[in-house]
């Protein structure tokens, strides 16, 4: 038994020979040689973890395997964190699902802007480096950088929504019998 789990073992490839496999290269064409490298010695000390449990008669040991398995490691691990979800909840704006939709226009002016280089801080009419906040102030109407009426203005607006922010659910929560909403939990 233990004659066969060493040549079980031994035929195991090397992490070079794997990398110099044509599948192997279009993983490092597209991905990190340190993190191809890391993925083809996982597969591989997982499949030496099976062959010393036993189980080496059921493991395919070739090389199309091999590279199946690690191809399929690195689809897993690169797969964004995030995905569509349905928000189910009954609650129109979840904080826990993320974000507010937007609109179609708004995922348009961000494709336009995201798919092109832009002038963010180039003035096209003058032809040299511009300012970022120009573009900003040009929405504003009229309403320079420095004005402290502006500035106020959007600190009240800020404290207001704050305190509404707190103060509206402290208020429908006097509301709610402590008693009752215990027994609901």
């Amino acid at each position: 038994m233990a004659d066969q789990t060493a040549n079980l073992l031994r035929e195991l490839p090397s992490i070079d020979y794997l990398l110099k496999h044509s599948r192997c290269e279009a993983l490092l064409a597209r991905y990190n040689r340190e993190y191809v490298i890391r993925h083809c010695r996982a597969v591989i000390d997982q499949m030496r973890l099976e062959i010393r449990q036993g189980r080496g008669g059921s493991i395919d040991l070739g090389e199309a395997s091999i590279l199946d398995r690690i191809e399929n490691r690195i689809f897993l691990d690169s797969r964004p964190g995030h995905r569509c979800v349905v928000n189910a909840t009954g609650t129109v704006l979840h904080t826990n699902l993320g974000r507010a939709l937007l609109s179609q226009a708004a995922i348009d002016a961000m494709v336009e802007v995201a798919d092109h280089p832009i002038n963010l801080e180039f003035d096209l009419s003058a032809g040299k480096r511009g300012k970022r906040e120009e573009t900003l102030e040009s929405l504003l109407v009229g309403v320079p950088r420095t004005d402290p009426l502006s500035f106020g203005a959007s600190v009240a607006v800020l404290a207001i929504v704050a305190v509404l922010a707190h103060l509206v659910p402290a208020l429908r929560a006097l509301r709610v019998d402590p008693a009752i909403a215990l027994r609901a939990d």
